[in-house]
């Protein structure tokens, strides 16, 4: 049967349960990936159905963004074969691998994953393994990253369930298959998951996509479950220090990153609806690189120890294409982590294949982890630099050190031979060798001078907060010494502290309202139940129109918690909103609240000489002449708006600003 549909190519990968072929249709010359459980296993109902389930799943899954199953079925010899479509790219774990993305790049491809989600879902089919081995990127069109989302091995399909005849599921209560650093923490403890779960192994996906690091590491899966059931998602400031992550962005990693389900997206579709939200509001900013270095290991890095990846990227060839959705060493080598719930412990029993990425006994020379170590230690202090050398890439500092050690090394050894034998004797005087008399250069008052305060104030952020209080303490009247405070209580979670430290920098420095370390601090702060009041109150009182800004990104932000959003929104809709927002946030105001006709019409002029292009969703839907509906019939809602040309006046105003012709 086989044979005679299929002309088997050559051998794409093999693995522990069975071998992917590339192949071609016979009659339709059209290149697919063939998957052949090995006969043996043939005779274990777990792995058979799990080959079927994923052959349910990807049949009936139809999106661009996964690969599909076109064919399945037996051979003589009794296995069992699964037609694919053939996928020729590169693994996102390898990408990962090679650093840090930008936020455009990693944005676009967690999209991507969550639109595959979406379709999947809408079928009640949960991928349950959703990791980077699992997602692979090919090049189609003008998109060097389309995203095609693999091995649905373990998935629920409610197809198979209804047509396998079992007594029993294939993964009972207290057992999960999965792979433990991308589980939901309801998943890793046996419950019954749903679409949700996906999500949140989306967020780590998109979060390690842009730190190069997974939010929780630990040296076992089971210590990895007790930071995401005991601690709040930690900011991309601590586990990726120097890296700049939009705040819009951050908020709804942190979203799909919650430890309770409900507080989640409540589905796919509403993920790639905010990410499309955010792509637009995105600027072009460059990549930055070497962000991090210790890439997506799973254990810190240290003297003597390098993460697999990088192992591979230093000592071996680039890797081969993957292709037909080989994950992991092959399309069903990595049996998933099994995860025992019992007597409140979790037993982790791991079959997984080895790693394309880590090659078994890849181990760099010692010279090599050396520098890959002082690498990371020097991103990990980069943010104490000072300014002018906060954005020298780490590897000039490596030739920097360099050279002043070969300076010192050659310098020693001119001093050692001018000191041998032909050096001068106690009582004889020349002329190459005459010590110079120093004296210590006089005091300085350091109080007198900013730049000295400022040296100062980076002494005390290298040493710690205890340092940095006592820093604040001796300077109480400097506001870039508060703002520093309070960004480090921030990234040490203690947000109550950091918004008190945050209002007597503002307080003392009221033009730093506009800073974007300010802002930062204030969206972290706000998702904190404690710190989420007197955050307001700053927003609403000194940080003036920037403040203005924020509470209103926040109340149409669907990535902001609903009782953030709906606090933001109230802000908003109070009278006196208006009065504290630039023109242009004052017209949108206006319009986001305007319910009369005559409402709308007393906005028209200043829309005309003061809004911007946020204004222009509101403007252009009074253009709608049969908006509401009266009686069964369509009618206009904005009948005074047709008077004149005030309406298409103003939106023209607004796109002529804003350099938008639709």
């Amino acid at each position: 049967m086989l044979a005679d549909r299929y002309r088997i190519d050559s051998l794409l990968g093999s693995g522990g349960m069975g071998h992917v072929y590339a192949a071609e249709h016979v009659l339709m010359r059209k290149r697919v990936a063939v998957k052949v459980l090995h006969r043996e296993l043939t005779v274990v109902p777990e792995v058979v159905a799990r080959f079927e389930r994923e052959a349910m799943a990807a049949a009936n899954i139809d999106h661009p963004n996964v690969a599909g199953a076109t064919d399945f079925g037996k051979l003589t010899d009794g296995s069992v074969f699964m037609v694919m479509e053939y996928v020729e790219g590169r693994n996102l774990r390898d990408e990962i691998a090679a650093g840090p993305m930008p936020v455009e790049r990693a944005t676009a491809i967690a999209r991507q994953i969550a639109s595959a989600l979406a379709s999947a879902h809408s079928l009640d089919i949960v991928h349950r393994d959703l990791k980077p081995e699992n997602v692979m990127l090919v090049a189609k069109g003008a998109d060097p990253d389309f995203v095609k989302v693999l091995d649905f091995g373990i998935a629920r399909v409610p197809i198979a369930e209804a047509t396998d005849g079992r007594d029993s599921p294939i993964t009972k209560a207290g057992m999960v298959f999965g792979t433990p650093e991308y589980m939901a923490p309801e998943q890793a403890l046996g419950q019954t998951v749903d679409g949700r779960a996906d999500l949140y192994a989306l967020g780590v996906i998109y979060y390690e996509m842009l730190a190069g690091v997974r939010p929780f590491v630990a040296s076992s899966q089971t210590g990895v479950l007790g930071l995401q059931l005991s601690r709040p998602v930690p900011p991309f400031a601590e586990r990726a220090p120097g890296l700049r992550v939009p705040p819009v962005i951050e908020q709804a990693i942190v979203r799909l990153l919650d430890r309770e389900a409900a507080a989640r997206f409540p589905n796919a579709t509403a993920v790639v609806s905010a990410i499309d939200a955010a792509l637009g509001a995105l600027p072009a900013e460059p990549a930055r690189l070497f962000t991090r270095i210790g890439g997506t290991d799973s254990t810190a890095i240290g003297p003597g120890s390098l993460p697999a990846s990088r192992a591979s990227r230093l000592d071996g060839p680039p890797a081969a294409p993957r292709s037909a959705g080989i994950a992991g060493g092959g399309p069903t080598a990595e049996v998933a982590a099994r995860v025992e719930v019992a007597a409140g412990s979790l037993t982790t029993a791991n079959a997984a294949a080895p790693s394309a990425v880590s090659p078994p006994g890849a181990e760099p020379p010692r010279a090599l982890r050396f520098l890959v170590v002082l690498l990371d230690w020097i991103e990990v202090r980069r943010p104490l630099f000072p300014p002018p050398l906060k954005d020298v890439p780490s590897p000039f500092f490596l030739g920097a050190s360099a050279l002043l050690v070969l300076s010192a090394t050659l310098g020693g050894i001119t001093l050692g031979r001018s000191c041998g034998a032909d050096a001068p004797r106690i009582g004889t005087t020349s002329s190459s060798w005459v010590p110079v008399a120093t004296s210590a250069p006089p005091a300085t008052d350091l109080e007198a001078s900013p730049s000295a305060a400022a040296r100062e104030l980076e002494v005390a952020q290298r040493r710690g907060l205890d340092a940095l209080r006592e820093h604040v303490r001796r300077h109480p009247d400097r506001a870039p010494a508060q703002l520093a405070l309070a960004r480090v209580l921030a990234a040490d979670r203690r947000f109550v502290e950091a918004v008190s430290a945050l209002g007597r920098a503002l307080e003392l420095g009221p033009e730093l309202h506009s800073a974007p370390e300010v802002e930062d601090v204030l969206r972290q702060s706000i998702a904190d139940d404690q710190a989420r009041k007197p955050a307001f109150t700053l927003l609403s009182g000194p940080m003036k129109s920037s403040g203005a800004e924020i509470i209103y990104s926040l109340a149409t932000s669907d990535f902001a918690r609903p009782e953030v959003r709906k606090q933001a929104d109230e802000l908003v809709r109070h009278p006196g909103f208006a009065d504290r927002a630039s023109p242009a946030l004052a017209v949108v105001v206006r319009l986001r609240v305007a319910r009369t006709c005559a409402d709308v019409a007393g906005v028209l002029e200043a829309a005309r000489t003061d809004g911007d292009a946020r204004a222009l969703r509101y403007l252009r839907s009074y253009l709608d002449t049969k908006g509401c509906k009266v009686r069964r019939r369509r009618v206009d809602c904005w009948p005074c708006l047709r008077g004149d040309r005030k309406l298409s006046t103003a939106i023209s105003a607004i796109q002529a600003r804003a350099g938008d012709a639709g």
